[in-house]
């Protein structure tokens, strides 16, 4: 019987080895059956893909794949995917930008940030909140603060899209000064809870403080405190981590595309972190 299971398996994985193509969102993270069964593409193949002039849905596959190669962090893929970023379909753009923020640093603020105000697609200015979570530049403070400031105070084009506000609000987790405690807590204001949920997270991260989604107390606080970041945590991106599957188990299948959290590029630790 073990026998017979092994080999049907086999075949399975004979049947499903032919298929050409597979519906894989450039935003998701590479765990299609076919990446999970069976040993990664050619790293040629894959920068085919992120460089193929004619098909947008293969650059964004491709450079999604290659971001997560052993290879995808070196200078010459970078490249790539900050020329992609201004691609023109975008797919593409997001794709890049998730790859940016897996293997940028603080010099490539400049690309996230105005991607993140002036990109028209709300999920190219997602990936691009994203990727700032993942590098540590001052200069990012402003772009992200005019993210989540709300109609009555924007100046200038308000952030209509939720998610974007809220990956935002996370992102300045890791930036210690007085305005972006207050703007956090104006987004305790925000309508929607996803953006709520975050600036409270940050809240917590900069203070080490929980004063729940109670606004007013925050703001007293915040006033009133002389060192409000003295109790504060250090601030680590949150990363794609799930657990193996019943097939992932096996000792020829890839094993889950987790990857640890961790500190964004570029910030300092350490007493006196900003």
């Amino acid at each position: 019987m073990q026998r017979l299971w092994v080999a049907s398996f086999g075949a399975a994985a004979v049947f499903l080895g032919g298929c050409s193509s597979l519906d894989i969102d450039p935003n998701a993270e590479g765990d299609g059956i076919l990446e999970l069964m069976f040993s990664p593409r050619p790293l040629s193949n894959i920068v085919n893909d992120a460089q193929d002039p004619f098909d947008p849905d293969r650059r964004a596959r491709g450079m999604l794949a290659l971001s997560t190669a052993q290879a995808g962090g070196d200078p010459v893929y970078v490249s790539l995917y900050v020329e992609n970023v201004e691609d023109p379909d975008p797919s593409v753009r997001a794709a890049a930008l998730k790859a940016l923020g897996r293997h940028g640093n603080a010099e490539h603020t400049a690309i996230m940030t105005k991607a993140l105000t002036t990109d028209r697609d709300p999920g190219v200015r997602q990936e691009a909140a994203r990727s700032l979570q993942r590098v540590h530049n001052p200069e990012a403070i402003e772009p992200l603060l005019a993210t989540i400031r709300l109609p009555d105070v924007a100046k200038g084009q308000w952030e209509e899209d939720a998610e974007v506000r809220a990956q935002a609000a996370l992102a300045l987790a890791q930036y210690r000064e007085q305005k972006v405690l207050q703007a956090l807590v104006s987004a305790l204001y925000d309508p929607r809870l996803a953006v709520n949920r975050n600036a409270l997270v940050s809240l917590r991260t900069l203070t080490g403080q929980d004063f729940g989604y109670e606004r007013l107390t925050w703001a007293k606080w915040i006033k009133e405190s002389s060192a409000p970041f003295a109790g504060g945590t250090v601030f680590e991106y949150p990363a794609y981590s799930r657990s193996k599957s019943f097939i992932e188990y096996l000792p020829f299948v890839s094993k889950p595309p987790n990857e640890p959290s961790t500190t964004p590029a570029g910030m300092p630790l350490g007493p006196g972190t900003p």
